[in-house]
């Protein structure tokens, strides 16, 4: 075996590389400090991720990177969000370019300037994982073993979010939203965790990673740089929805089923980041940046991705498409469209109108009626007759609809079918009622169209007149997430 610098210093299975000892204690260092830190690792548990992709990076990679390399590897998994401390004023923002800069040098500094970094948002983007891809190929060409680990740092992070559980439909509304005195019924998969879907770097779920882990290796890329990173770029959606599918079970089944989906969910995060630092590695001499098509080519790519996906199999719709749980003499049968998740950025309906959905769908089963629920990739083909179906309901969200699922609901509505279309922007006037709604500002709707808690000021003045009585809203609706 051989250490950073070449030099051998033993061999055989149980043989280990300096660098690989140091590794351990590095690891053991972090599993005592960090839990008093928790500020430092939030949802997802970046820290843990970041542990685990330097435990099992391929050796080719490993025996370049010393100790300190291994730091930066932990230390700025979290880089990609807002700063962990508030500034003087008591705001909080992203990294800067010139805060980064340390990290990754004066040419890669103007490089990530090109590609269009203005702050550490920038990591989460398409693009962005494209160019730390792209720099971090450059960063082994070149022999930085530093600035090839903070890039792979930043993978970890940005990556992992992709397949986050606290961005997957249940768990989202379960961990943003938290209504006072309401019992969700979900427990902690790791006792000790941070929240419901935590773990421990010393845990019981790690070891279940690791064994997941100890015989596997990154795919060899099959194509050029350009291919591959398009393609790593866009399977995130892919990602996403395989956490989509786990989310209840690690919510609410038994302990032993909960910590096997954690586990696989993990492993799933941890071999993606490999395959980015395997295909870096491996196609380091003919690295290249993203064009200027990058983000449409991705981005169609992404759209194809989310609409293969079957909503059936997600944990939001689990039961919803069982007929078996329909009434035996229902007063009528309802249809529902199901949009499937793939990743929170990419929808053509509503995010939070998969639960919604669902929920209208249970609610009416529990009320008599018969539910008849339609993967949004299938409506193109048209809808049963109103005979058969007389209502239909769907969450229009943004309502990014391709011509022929919006002809589908124009077609049934024409038939004699009843839409009840929640909410949206509706360019394509499936509802009926574009011509007769406007959007207003965040100075008179209490519910702003941007993420995050937005209008706090106004919604304190606002208030709702019944009766004659004006009820001042109690909480701004506008939750720390995504709608």
């Amino acid at each position: 075996m051989w250490d950073a610098a070449g030099g051998a210093i033993g061999g055989g299975a149980a043989a280990f590389t300096q660098v690989e000892v140091q590794m351990k204690r590095l690891f053991t260092i972090f599993a005592f400090v960090l839990p008093a830190f928790q500020a430092l690792a939030w949802d997802v548990e970046h820290d843990e991720v970041a542990q685990l992709t330097g435990e099992f990076l391929p050796a080719e990679i490993r025996r370049t990177m010393t100790f300190d390399d291994f730091g930066t590897l932990l230390a700025c998994c979290h880089f990609p969000d807002q700063i962990e401390w508030a500034m003087p004023d008591g705001a909080r923002r992203f990294r800067t370019l010139d805060e980064i800069a340390a990290f990754v040098g004066e040419d890669d500094k103007r490089i990530l300037e090109r590609q269009g970094f203005r702050d550490a948002w920038f990591f989460h983007t398409e693009r962005g994982r494209a160019v730390s891809l792209a720099l971090m190929a450059k960063a082994f060409q070149e022999g930085c073993s530093r600035r090839a680990a903070f890039y792979l740092s930043v993978l970890t992070h940005t990556i992992a979010d992709q397949s986050a559980l606290n961005h997957t439909p249940l768990l989202h509304f379960m961990h943003t939203v938290r209504f006072p005195d309401v019992d969700c019924s979900v427990r902690k998969v790791e006792p000790g965790s941070k929240n419901v879907f935590g773990f421990r770097s010393d845990g019981y779920i790690v070891h279940l990673v690791r064994q997941r882990l100890a015989d596997w290796r990154p795919r060899r890329p099959s194509g050029d740089f350009t291919a591959e990173c398009e393609r790593l770029v866009a399977q995130c959606v892919v990602d996403g929805s395989f956490a989509a599918e786990k989310e209840g079970v690690i919510a609410f089944a038994p302990v032993a089923e909960a910590e096997k989906a954690l586990a696989q969910l993990v492993a799933m995060q941890v071999r993606r980041i490999l395959d980015f630092a395997w295909t870096a590695w491996t196609l380091r001499a003919t690295w290249t940046l993203p064009g200027a098509d990058f983000d449409a080519r991705v981005a169609k790519r992404m759209a194809g991705f989310n609409d293969s996906l079957d909503p059936a199999v997600q944990s939001v719709f689990s039961d919803v498409f069982d007929q078996a749980k329909n009434p035996a003499n229902p007063k009528a049968t309802i249809g529902v469209v199901c949009e499937p998740y793939g990743v929170h950025t990419i929808t053509r309906l509503s995010f939070v109108g998969r639960l919604l959905t669902a929920a209208v769908a249970r609610t009416l089963r529990d009320h008599g009626y018969a539910v008849r629920p339609f993967a949004l990739k299938a409506i193109a083909g048209g809808f049963p007759p109103p005979q058969e179906m007389p209502i239909l309901f769907v969450d229009l969200g943004r309502s990014r609809l391709t011509t022929a699922q919006a002809g589908a609901f124009k077609a049934y509505v024409k038939s004699g079918g009843r839409l009840i279309a929640v909410g949206g922007e509706d360019p394509a006037d499936v509802s009926g009622f574009r011509p007769f709604f406007s959007r207003r500002g965040d100075d008179e709707l209490p519910v702003s169209g941007r993420w995050g808690v937005c209008n706090p000021a106004g919604v304190k003045k606002m208030s709702v007149l019944s009766g004659g009585v004006r009820t001042p809203l109690k909480r701004n609706p506008n939750i720390e997430g995504f709608c």
